[in-house]
């Protein structure tokens, strides 16, 4: 089986740590792995090749930051900003994703945060089962709207997921 994860992080914390057990194992029972990281790190990529994935670049991937994990305040003119960036990005982002798909041929995309509910808006109908590991949840915000899009993305985009 070939799986692609999707990682967010782009440092070595929980969900690096975590993903890079979960590749090992993967990689371990005879799977072939790979990995996009959406924050390229030298550090980070050594840690999956290490574990025998094969690791993509895919710093064109938007994030979507409104989780307990860092969110953007609607008050905070650079939060805004950088949401802006995001959403003006997410058509390049899921092309470029599609693309590494479409190349890389997986049995199942795995999506390594909730915060790349962009992405998982984007690969509907891409013929691959999106399973989606949800490490953080999503804030309330001021009038749940991002919420809202958050919990209807999941539940909508995903064919399998994951609370941890």
């Amino acid at each position: 089986m070939r799986l692609l994860f999707i990682q967010h992080a782009g440092s070595p914390g929980g969900s690096v740590v975590s993903l890079r057990y979960l590749v090992e194992g993967m990689v371990g029972a005879g799977h072939d792995v790979a990995v996009a990281m959406v924050e390229p790190n030298s550090e980070v990529r050594l840690l999956y090749e290490r574990c025998g994935a094969t690791v993509f670049d895919t710093p064109d991937i938007p994030l979507f930051r409104h989780t307990t994990a860092g969110w953007a305040r609607l008050g905070d003119p650079r939060a805004c900003v950088y949401q802006a960036r995001a959403f003006a990005k997410r058509s390049a982002g899921v092309a470029r994703a599609r693309r590494l798909i479409d190349a890389w041929k997986p049995d199942i995309v795995h999506l390594n945060s909730v915060t790349l509910a962009l992405l998982a808006n984007g690969l509907r109908g891409c013929g691959v089962p999106l399973v989606w590991h949800v490490r953080e949840s999503p804030v309330q915000g001021y009038c749940g709207m991002r919420l809202r899009y958050l919990r209807e993305s999941l539940l909508r985009e995903a064919d399998e997921i994951i609370f941890l």
